[in-house]
């Protein structure tokens, strides 16, 4: 059986994009007949445990993962040679290393490697000459670099980091819920929250620091309830910023209106999503993706993000939610009270969005779309599930 294997340097602590993305993985590999093996860097929570291991995948913890130097290429050549793997694809560690080489000495026909990285500017900084040449000689056994958004892909390229002919944008992948349960998955998580049926909620899911840009929503909302009575902001996440911005919802004086869920560990089933009315993304930095939008436009949320990073690439301005200029709360504190003012408009963005996420970002079809990259074949035909055609270039991970 042959053996694909995925290095990701998290840590996974709920169920969202990363734990998803990964179990489908498996899944379909399973199908055509692959063995799918994943390192991690530190152990997953319970949760994130139980979900993996549900569906049969088999997972390590090896903390070197994301050392350096020698503990790290000892730490990568020992899992090589334990799985022999014909595919590896790493994630959420550094490009510019030594596992390229140590993959195409130890027999792996396909390396590939997606970049994630949400960065803090927009500026492109081309990297010297010297830097560029040592980066490609070290991607040379590099199959594949996979960017998430054409922004990454730009800024990798544009840079001099990335090789133009073997960098492809394919988008992340959301699981799609069920409409019909979101009345009743709402209805779970505001009775557990205590707020309102009727409350007009405003809601962020995030890692709790700066740049996420919840300080920024925060100023917002003040605005925004002052001509909102009715407006409540869930703010969930945990982070090493969480402490600051509850002071700050205290000293701007809507500690009342603010609700701080902490972790949420499955935000599909525990509710967030459903509950809210509009889905905000108020991020400071460029954002790689914004897989929580997605996954909210999937439940036919409206959403009012920064117009940073890949997020436009994820919301079309106007038809499925509103973009912003960052860092400007009295811009997003507007955009937001004209939303939560408009029900029709929520409503048609929501659906807009949806189809949007069914057309652009459904976790199957993107997980099918990167295992044409890895080469493998499709499942079999079965009378009820007649085989796809094989695509060489999969729908939605152009080159440009």
């Amino acid at each position: 059986m042959e053996t694909v294997v995925s290095l990701y340097g998290v840590q996974p602590l709920r169920i969202g994009g990363v734990e998803t993305f990964l179990r489908e993985i498996t899944v379909q590999l399973r199908e055509r007949g692959f063995r799918h093996v994943v390192v991690f860097h530190a152990e997953p929570s319970a949760v994130a445990q139980r979900y993996l291991q549900d569906a049969g995948l088999p997972y390590e913890v090896v903390p070197a993962l994301n050392a350096e130097g020698l503990a790290a290429a000892r730490a990568i050549d020992d899992i090589l040679c334990r799985h022999r793997p014909t595919v590896l694809h790493f994630s959420f560690m550094t490009l510019l290393g030594p596992i390229p080489w140590i993959a195409r000495l130890r027999g792996v026909k396909r390396v590939f490697f997606t970049d994630q990285t949400s960065r803090l500017t927009s500026e492109i900084q081309r990297t010297s000459g010297w830097k560029r040449v040592i980066a490609r000689i070290l991607q040379i056994p590099v199959t594949g670099i996979m960017c998430v958004s054409k922004m990454n892909r730009r800024m990798g390229v544009e840079r001099g980091v990335f090789p133009g002919s073997r960098t492809f944008v394919l988008y992340n992948g959301s699981e799609l819920p069920s409409v019909q349960r979101a009345p009743e998955l709402s209805e779970k998580f505001r009775r557990r929250f205590q707020i309102s049926p009727d409350a007009l909620v405003v809601a962020v899911l995030c890692w709790m620091i700066p740049e996420k840009g919840i300080s920024d929503l925060l100023d917002a909302a003040q605005a925004v309830l002052a001509r909102s009575s009715n407006a409540h902001f869930v703010i969930g996440g945990a982070g090493p910023s969480l402490e600051d911005f509850k002071a700050q919802a205290r000293r701007l004086g809507i500690a009342d209106k603010v609700t701080f869920t902490g972790l949420i560990e499955n935000p599909q089933e525990e509710g967030i999503l459903a509950a809210c009315d509009i889905l905000c993304q108020p991020s400071r930095w460029q954002e790689a993706f914004g897989w929580v939008i997605s996954e909210a436009m999937g439940f036919e949320r409206a959403v009012v993000a920064t117009d940073v990073g890949g997020i436009p690439e994820v919301v079309e301005h106007g038809v499925t939610g509103l973009l912003c200029p960052p860092s400007q709360p009295p811009a997003l504190a507007e955009t937001l009270t004209t939303l939560l003012a408009d029900p029709v408009r929520r409503k048609r963005m929501g659906i807009a969005g949806r189809q949007r996420a069914i057309e652009n970002f459904d976790l199957t079809r993107k997980v099918s779309e990167l295992l044409v990259y890895y080469g493998v074949p499709p499942a079999k035909a079965t009378a009820a599930t007649p085989a796809k055609a094989s695509r060489r270039v999969p729908e939605g991970a152009e080159r440009a």
